[in-house]
């Protein structure tokens, strides 16, 4: 059995196959992230009514961290670290 060498693609039309390839895959992510977006979006007022404490539980810990500054953790090491990142800068 030999192999038949396709000729849907010529070696002249190979490379902009190549290049064109990528582009037509954006809508598809674009319309993947939309997706997620809005189901996101919509889901944040089942979440906040159904699962109220432990939604206040979640924010409160991830905006203060669990209080050991020098462990790491807290909004006041971040923007600390961040200002002098910027500063140097």
């Amino acid at each position: 059995m030999t192999a038949i060498p396709s000729t849907r693609f010529t070696s002249i039309t190979r490379p902009i196959v190549r290049s064109v390839t990528p582009l037509a895959e954006v809508p598809a992510q674009l319309g993947h992230i939309t997706t997620f977006i809005i189901d996101t979006v919509a889901g944040i007022r089942h979440v906040a009514t159904t699962y109220r404490r432990q939604t206040l539980l979640y924010i409160h810990e991830f905006a203060w961290g669990r209080g050991a500054v020098l462990v790491g953790g807290g909004t006041a090491v971040v923007l600390v670290i961040l200002g002098m990142a910027v500063g140097a800068s």
